[in-house]
């Protein structure tokens, strides 16, 4: 299968290109893989703004379009990372997942994943959202960002794993997960296989 270009690297394929020796590096490099993930929140909330995609331009509003970027530097869970935030030609696009003043995302970025990769209908994902950061996002745009989303996440667990590892690095964050009774505590563990450690 061919990847796309911001698809998910394997695990073996980010230490062949980047080949870590420190446990800084790995972290460095895991944020630098997810930035695709978030990235695509602003954008597609830029395409619902507009009506079209970046680039269709047959349902292009004359009046108002794509008009550059502009770079915003936010805490997610691996670190900072900056993306770039569209901007249209009249100034009236308003990000309402990650505000123009919001810079702190970590809890954000993965409610929309957890409570989708548990089940959640779309409609639930957006009453929650809205229950815990007072921001309307409708079902389709949900939709939208899962649909863009989910299935590099997929790709990347359905990967191949090595038979043998160097050493093995284990982390977790803990989120809320909206459960029949309300909300329950629940803690997502990541894990890291480097294939050769070097001292």
């Amino acid at each position: 299968m061919k990847k796309s270009k911001n698809s998910l690297m394997s695990s073996k394929e980010l230490y062949e290109k980047f080949k870590p020796t420190t446990i800084e590096e790995v972290y460095e490099i895991v944020k630098n893989n997810t930035k695709s993930l978030i990235q695509s929140i602003p954008e597609e909330e830029m395409k619902k703004h507009l009506g079209y995609d970046r680039y269709e331009h047959e349902n292009r509003i004359k009046n108002n379009y794509r008009n550059g970027s502009y770079k915003k530097s936010v805490k997610s869970s691996f670190g900072n990372v900056e993306l770039e935030i569209p901007r249209d030609r009249n100034s009236e696009f308003e990000p309402h997942i990650i505000p123009k003043y919001q810079y702190d995302i970590s809890k954000i970025e993965s409610q929309i994943i957890n409570l989708y990769s548990k089940g959640v209908s779309t409609r639930d994902i957006s009453d929650t959202l809205h229950e815990i950061y007072g921001v309307d996002v409708d079902r389709s745009f949900v939709s939208r960002v899962t649909d863009k989303i989910m299935p590099q996440i997929v790709e990347w667990q359905n990967r191949p794993l090595e038979r043998t590892y160097a050493m093995i690095f284990i982390d977790g964050n803990r989120f809320k997960v909206k459960e029949e009774n309300g909300f329950v505590e629940k803690v997502g563990l990541y894990c890291y296989g480097l294939f050769n450690w070097r001292l």
